[in-house]
């Protein structure tokens, strides 16, 4: 299943756990929105920083102090940089809710699963208490 962004592909993530989700688990859902929709609008942010930084350098009265504090501005709300920053925080909630394929074999492997690498089908039913 492909999505058109971040966000709606945790959130489909988020919502695939809820079954197996607590109330405990509410903030970590919503930090891990957050995140996809900050990596999200990184891009756009990006560009609107490239159109003003152009406007700011063709119009001869702009300060050049002006100038470096768009440039520093885009460079920190660049889509890079926000991957960087947040890229591995959201990853590190996506292992914490069990929401990534080694956090789910970890899982399998803990409750006895001989497999490695299990099938959703196989950890579903560990989840549910069943034989796999």
């Amino acid at each position: 299943m492909q999505h058109d962004n971040m966000a709606t592909a945790v959130a489909a993530t988020l919502g695939a756990l809820d079954e197996h989700s607590t109330s405990a688990d509410a903030a970590t859902h919503q930090l891990a929105v957050k995140y996809a929709r900050e990596l999200d609008g990184a891009e756009w942010i990006g560009r609107t920083a490239e159109k003003i930084i152009r406007l700011v350098e063709d119009d001869p009265e702009t300060e050049i102090d002006t100038l470096q504090a768009v440039q520093a501005l885009r460079n920190k709300l660049s889509a890079r940089q926000t991957l960087a920053d947040l890229g591995p925080k959201l990853t590190a909630l996506l292992v914490e809710l069990g929401a990534t394929p080694k956090a789910r074999a970890a899982m399998v492997k803990a409750a006895g699963g001989g497999s490695s690498v299990p099938s959703t089908s196989k950890l579903s039913a560990l989840r549910a208490g069943r034989p796999a």
